[in-house]
């Protein structure tokens, strides 16, 4: 009996902005090159699409933390 072996695609969350953009670059490059796998086509593009996510969140966290500090900046009294 033969047995399949597929490949696995990590889920996990990315340590780092940087991390989470350079596994995108690689799935681009990988999808984007004709050879790409069918059977993990889909797993690369979901995967992708989670990176996306993340990298938006963080994103949107930063720009929440440097308008707090901004905010926070002008409304202290000058020297």
């Amino acid at each position: 009996m033969a047995t399949t072996t597929k490949k696995k695609t990590e889920s996990t969350e990315p340590a780092s902005y940087r991390e989470a953009m350079e596994e995108l670059e690689t799935i681009v490059e990988e999808v984007d090159d004709r050879n790409v796998d069918i059977d993990v086509l889909s797993a690369k593009v979901k995967r992708a699409h989670e990176l996306i996510a993340f990298c938006q969140a963080r994103v949107d966290a930063v720009r929440f933390e440097v308008e707090n500090i901004m905010s926070s900046t002008e409304q202290e009294e000058p020297f």
